[in-house]
């Protein structure tokens, strides 16, 4: 699979207490939402700091809003080409904790991955993949909850193409698109248990 700039959003803490607690955006190149956790998990580890929160992974390109100016929009897209020309972890600028506010309750995530079937489906499909939305305290947390809910589905999740947190007010392109994502979102909310959205079946993997 072909890398792409993940946007990374953690708090973390110190290890030895020398730094402050706080939080920092990361962009690195990446084929998924757990390689780009685990590349800046690692770059975090050499600058003596631990991730306490995973607030959100996405692909960049991807991401659900518009920067407020041009000026903020050409500063994180030259963070995105500088990950991409070093094949490195690029941090934003580190921010004490009290700078920011955090939610004391569980938010709702939306998780987009893509599975293999572990049991014959008609008509023959390899895999395929789906969005589910899921209440979390972060997007690590989102992880573990929609894993477990694939695997006890006898499919087999192999790239995770995010893990973003949602409102109930995210516009979509399409009318019943936002309906069914407030639909999802709304159960969602109530519920403990993983939301699916429509699975999409494919016959072969692109790169085969």
């Amino acid at each position: 699979m072909d890398k792409e700039v993940y946007w990374v959003e953690v708090e973390y803490v110190s290890h030895t207490g020398h730094t402050k607690p706080g939080v920092v955006y990361a962009f690195v190149p990446s084929t998924d939402a757990i390689e780009a956790y685990q590349a800046v998990n690692m770059a975090l580890s050499q600058r003596d700091l631990r991730a306490t929160n995973w607030l959100l992974i996405e692909p960049y390109q991807d991401k659900l809003f518009l920067w407020d100016d041009d000026e903020q929009e050409a500063h994180y897209e030259h963070l995105c080409e500088l990950a991409m020309e070093t094949n490195e972890c690029v941090f934003d600028d580190f921010y004490d904790q009290d700078e920011f506010d955090r939610p004391e309750d569980e938010g709702i995530y939306w998780a987009f991955v893509e599975f293999r079937f572990l049991y014959e489906v008609d008509p023959p499909a390899q895999g395929g993949f789906v969005n589910i939305l899921v209440k979390a305290w972060d997007a690590l947390d989102a992880h573990r909850k929609v894993q477990k809910a694939v695997l006890s589905e006898d499919l087999e999740p192999f790239h995770w193409l995010r893990f973003t947190p949602v409102s109930r007010d995210q516009d979509w392109e399409k009318e019943d698109v936002t309906a069914r994502f407030k639909h999802l979102w709304d159960c969602a909310e109530g519920s403990e248990e993983c939301q699916w959205g429509e699975i999409c079946a494919y016959e072969r993997y692109e790169d085969e």
